[in-house]
């Protein structure tokens, strides 16, 4: 009888998982440009953040993949 080798799924990054009302960046513009999440998809991979602090993007919102951004901490 013929053995079977299980075949090995590739490994995902595990996601960041962030919830509406934390402040975050944009990795590559940190400490520039700060905002709040406004929601998340429910797999967590896309989340919308609403800017503030960064002059003609304040109020603006846009979606972004969760690895493209870092909590802030106080």
């Amino acid at each position: 009888m013929m053995s079977v080798c299980p075949v090995r799924q590739p490994q995902e990054k595990p996601v960041l998982r962030f919830k509406v009302g934390e402040v975050v960046e944009r990795r590559e513009w940190s400490h520039t440009m700060r905002g709040t999440v406004v929601d998340v998809t429910a797999n967590g991979y896309v989340v919308t953040v609403q800017w503030y602090g960064w002059l003609g993007l304040q109020g603006a919102e846009s979606a972004h993949h969760s690895n493209e951004l870092v909590r802030v901490s106080d």
